[in-house]
């Protein structure tokens, strides 16, 4: 989870520009709280600024984060997800909602994880899945 929470944490401090946001904090917990759950802001490290970004952690330390960013943010971060991908690596896009883990997150918490996603309030954004191009069976590129 290492290099995906630096990789997250990099680009929500590094948001300089006032960009609008598909989905704000309060509805991705609220949403993921209906699918079970727990998100809590984190604070940043010393020195980073989250201008337009919160990294929120489960509660019950459920092996993934969520980062909500700008929508500009989550486009220029996803290419580099996308790219990033190894065999146990899971990665979901919801406009400026990205889910990030690195390993540990089994078939049904991904389920739940794409169902969150999904139930997030309709605007125009479909649900993406990064995945790994070389073992394309252990995930997958759908839209949902």
């Amino acid at each position: 989870m290492y290099r995906h929470l630096a990789f997250a944490l990099l680009e929500v401090a590094t948001a300089s520009c006032a960009d609008e946001r598909t989905y704000s904090t309060a509805e991705v917990v609220d949403t993921f709280q209906q699918h079970g759950y727990t998100l809590v802001v984190r604070a940043l490290p010393d020195g980073m600024n989250a201008a337009e970004g919160d990294l929120l952690t489960t509660r019950g330390g459920q092996p993934f984060i969520v980062v909500v960013a700008s929508n500009a943010e989550a486009d220029d971060a996803w290419p580099d997800y996308e790219a990033q991908q190894a065999r146990d690596s899971f990665d979901a896009r919801r406009a400026n909602v990205i889910v990030i883990a690195d390993d540990g997150l089994g078939v049904r918490q991904r389920t739940r994880v794409l169902a969150a996603l999904s139930s997030l309030p309709n605007r125009g954004a479909a649900v993406r899945i990064a995945f790994d191009r070389r073992n394309p069976s252990i995930s997958d590129s759908r839209r949902q």
